[in-house]
């Protein structure tokens, strides 16, 4: 026998209500996390640190991705394919006219990968600090550390 007589059973509007804030809920969730996702899309930053224009082609997975050209002393953003661009390889090529450099690379799952091209034309993924020497130093040089 119920105890309790005098609580009414729940109405059936009242468990539809239920069930559209907890879809509401999931909605929101599902739309954050892919608002996070596109920002943090893959992509690919060259800074042309040199003094010469270059001529780039980067290929993704093997398969030709992207060609262009980048001026001195300015940077290139290269926005990777959203699924394919997640842990892929990606080569990269330029030309200058004195010289050609290359350099290869895996994407991370999250962010994007940075190319910083020095004056004396070499690839590095991390910045120079400000002040380091990049030039070839003459062999008569000292260098006091």
């Amino acid at each position: 026998m119920n105890i309790d007589n005098n609580t009414p059973p729940p109405r059936r509007g009242a468990r539809l209500a239920t069930k559209r804030r907890v879809l509401t809920i999931l909605i929101i969730l599902l739309c954050s996390f892919v608002f996070v996702a596109w920002q943090e899309r893959p992509s690919l930053t060259i800074y042309n640190m040199s003094t010469e224009n270059l001529l780039y082609t980067i290929k993704i997975n093997d398969k030709d991705s992207a060609v262009g050209s980048i001026p001195p002393n300015t940077q290139e953003k290269i926005d990777l394919p959203f699924i394919k661009g997640r842990n892929a390889s990606v080569y990269f090529q330029a030309k200058a006219p004195s010289k050609i450099i290359s350099a290869m690379t895996r994407t991370e799952l999250l962010g994007g990968i940075s190319f910083y091209i020095q004056p004396d034309l070499t690839i590095s993924t991390t910045q120079t600090p400000p002040g380091f020497v990049t030039e070839q130093q003459d062999t008569d040089e000292v260098i006091v550390k």
